[in-house]
């Protein structure tokens, strides 16, 4: 068997691993003990997705959709990564180490790529599906790497309890992207003559569904708190629409 096929496959079972180890912490008791080893088995699980995504990307570069997901599988390592660094700023996020510094530095370039790339989609590919992947999923990763940089050098302030819900955002937005992976490759089952809004919705539906229900747990959590409460652009509109 050849290299690149073996890798997909090891890809695959840390895929597989990732996707159903990351439900665990969700549901167990937050900080016991069940939570924290299956929060690290989930940790490795997408520490492999990633590696192994940069593997075949460095055996295809040339392939478009290797180099789509190369940014999704640093914006989805990114946010495990930063996930669990936080829990060790409780006090500030200025508490942020060099290696913190350079992992959101990083990926705020794969961001700006990204965004670069979609602007390529239009003009040179002339491929709008593209060009809206690439500007999704690079605004999110640059924006949320940008507001990490602003926390570390203290130019925003953290808020109370920053660690608790930063992790809990983050690591949903890892699991989210582990989730928008298994989705997109149910996607060659759909018919050939597909519209590209249908082809969308595997790559954008799990972001807008799980992020809102992650926003809103969120909520809950603050209100029992008597913390105020943010929705964020997309969740507001969200809820305008739903309240309606």
């Amino acid at each position: 068997m050849e290299p690149y096929k073996i890798i997909l496959l090891i890809h695959v079972a840390f895929g597989f691993s990732a996707l159903a180890t990351g439900i665990v912490p969700m549901v167990a008791k937050k900080g016991g003990k069940v939570h924290k080893f299956w929060g690290n088995v989930y940790y490795w699980s997408m520490f492999g997705v990633f590696v192994t995504t940069l593997m075949l990307f460095a055996l295809k570069p040339k392939e478009l959709k290797l180099q789509f997901f190369l940014g999704i599988a640093v914006l989805s390592f990114y946010f495990t990564f930063s996930g669990d660094r936080v829990l060790k700023m409780k006090k500030s996020a200025t508490q942020a180490t060099v290696l913190d510094r350079v992992a959101a530095g990083l990926a705020l370039a794969c961001g700006l790529a990204m965004l670069a790339y979609a602007v390529y989609g239009i003009i040179g590919l002339q491929n709008y599906f593209i060009a809206i992947l690439f500007t999704v999923f690079g605004v999110l990763i640059s924006v949320n790497a940008r507001h990490d940089l602003q926390l570390f050098s203290g130019k925003i302030e953290s808020g109370k309890m920053h660690w608790y819900f930063g992790h809990i955002a983050k690591i949903m937005g890892a699991y989210i992207a582990t989730v928008t992976a298994f989705c997109v490759n149910m996607t060659r089952y759909l018919p050939e003559d597909s519209s590209v809004y249908l082809q969308l919705i595997p790559w954008l539906a799990p972001g807008i569904l799980l992020g809102v229900g992650t926003a809103y747990y969120s909520k809950r959590q603050k209100e029992k708190r008597n913390m105020p409460v943010k929705f964020g652009f997309l969740t507001g509109m969200v809820r305008r629409v739903l309240v309606r």
